[in-house]
Parts: C-alpha cells; structure tokens; sequence
C-alpha cells in the first residue's frame, strides 16, 4: 500500500510542479483504495502539499488515517467538498467497489454539478486539474 502511495504522491508531485503550497483533496472511502490516497496524502504533506481528506463514507484506514493526521493533513467529512483546490485523487473504491448505499450517499453529497464525473474529473469540487484514480497511477 505504501508503495503504491508513494508512485501516486510523486505523480501528483510532478503534475502540480511546483507543488508546495498547492491543495489537494483526497475522497476517500472504506477500503484499501482509500488507504492508498490516505497515505498518498500523508507523502503530500511532507512535501508542503495541503491535504484534506474527505471521508465519503464516515470512515477510512486506519492507519493511512493516522499518518495523514501525523503529518498534518486535515480530515471531513463531505461538508468541504467544494472547497477549491489544485487536484483530488479518487480514493472512493477499487476494482470490487458495488453500487449501493455508498454511492448513493456519495451522489447525493456530490450534488449534481454540471460537467463532472466521478473518475475522471472532480467530482463536486471545483479544482483545476482532473482526478487521478488510485488504479490508474499506481500500476
């Protein structure tokens, strides 16, 4: 997990050079593809990245969750989704994620703004750069 972290975090790096300073926000759900922004976003924040993470599902990984909080990232719930920022990685549920209450949650927090979709740009968050999915930056 902490592998794949680290290649998303230094993706991210490149994309937003020059990072420091920049924000990024995490969606993050239950599982371990929210793990993996979890930890991405604790790399992030070592760098001089804002981090927030958004807990889509009332809960994340434990202990991405706690090394995001150590290295200073904040923690939501949907409540600052649309706050602005520089990039969001989709940390929301990997291959065997299913339709269902958690999406429906996340659909109706998300909001229906126009133009965006959940895995390709930023889903309710008005940012300037397109969301990276966990899958697709760490293999």
């Amino acid at each position: 997990m902490r592998r794949a972290a680290a290649g998303l975090a230094a993706a991210v790096l490149r994309e937003l050079r020059p990072a420091s300073g920049r924000t990024v926000h995490l969606l993050v759900g239950p599982g371990n593809n929210g793990g993996d922004a979890l930890w991405a976003g604790a790399f992030l924040r070592r760098c001089n990245v804002r981090v927030r993470a958004h807990l889509l599902t009332g809960r994340g990984h434990e202990a991405g969750l706690a090394a995001l909080l150590r290295a200073g990232g904040t923690v939501t719930d949907v409540e600052g989704l649309h706050q602005p920022c520089d990039l969001v990685i989709d940390g929301l549920f990997g291959i065997g994620g299913r339709a269902g209450e958690p999406d429906r949650a996340i659909a109706e927090a998300i909001g229906d703004t126009p133009g965006l979709s959940r895995h390709d740009q930023c889903p309710g968050v008005r940012c300037s750069k397109a969301a990276w999915s966990i899958a697709a930056s760490s293999g």
